[in-house]
């Protein structure tokens, strides 16, 4: 999303936690001309400040996953989690609103694919929807089908006055009291 979306003259600001991942898309914005419009911030997004293990999806480095109460993102990865990436630090989404250029995020989308750590994500994003206006917000959901942090998730969401919808081209709505049987990606729109 970051190339495609830096392609089509967005801005973008990218958050990667894998430094393999960052190596990737420099080298991807330089070949592209894209410096102008790609902001790299080498960090996972948590609920707070600290230092945090990166799990290894041995079959997609997409896959990388913050290894903190993880058992569950394990289980459904059905034995692809192996070993460690290494460590990263953590900030909150709050924390990206003392970044310099995020004067050129007045309205923003959001495409969050943490390998179920959106809970914690969002936990601390507060006075990041009070100050930038979010006019949508994609969020990978397999992780979540079923879980504790469907719910935490859905009130947060619920709490800002978004509603949950599909990810296809005619944004279908999905039923609030059946996170269950929501789709992989799951798009959440200001009503």
């Amino acid at each position: 999303y970051t190339l495609s979306c830096a392609k089509a003259g967005r801005k973008v600001l990218a958050v990667e936690a894998l430094d393999r991942n960052m190596q990737h898309i420099c080298a991807s914005v330089m070949e592209g001309g894209l410096q102008d419009n790609v902001y790299l911030v080498h960090n996972a997004i948590s609920n707070e400040n600290t230092v945090v293990n990166l799990g290894v999806d041995k079959s997609n480095m997409g896959g990388t996953f913050v290894d903190v109460d993880s058992k569950h993102i394990k289980e459904l990865k059905l034995g692809r989690a192996q070993g460690t990436y290494g460590q990263v630090h953590t900030i909150t989404m709050d924390d990206l609103l003392q970044l310099p250029i995020i004067k050129h995020f007045k309205k923003v989308f959001i495409k969050m694919d943490v390998e179920g750590f959106e809970a914690r994500a969002v936990e601390k994003a507060k006075e990041f929807f009070k100050h930038i206006k979010v006019v949508g917000f994609i969020m990978e959901w397999e992780f979540h089908r079923g879980q504790p942090t469907a719910d935490k998730i859905i009130k947060f969401m619920t709490a800002l006055n978004f509603k949950p919808h599909a990810c296809n081209i005619n944004k279908t709505p999905v039923d609030l009291s059946n996170s269950a049987k929501w789709g992989y990606d799951v798009l959440w729109l200001p009503s």
